[in-house]
């Protein structure tokens, strides 16, 4: 878990891996305490690149994110 505060610093933001269910990494991600993306990813996955990838970071892997992440609210 990364904790780096409010997010008045833009680059702040909270991680969290839940836990492994049905071969699927379970992870969120939370702005100022908000749930702003949650994702399961299957096994194996959920790496430095596709981590990149939800932060705007060209890894070539939008794909897999797409199928793991949903943005509450949406």
């Amino acid at each position: 878990m990364v904790d780096c505060g409010k997010s008045k610093d833009p680059s702040c933001f909270l991680i969290t891996i839940l836990v492994m269910e049905n071969d699927k990494c379970h992870f969120q991600r939370k702005i100022d305490d908000t749930l702003s993306l949650d994702c399961c990813f299957p096994k194996g996955t959920l790496n430095m690149d596709t981590l990149g990838q939800m932060f705007g970071n060209d890894k070539g892997m939008q794909q897999i994110v797409d199928e793991a992440c949903t943005i509450p609210g949406w």
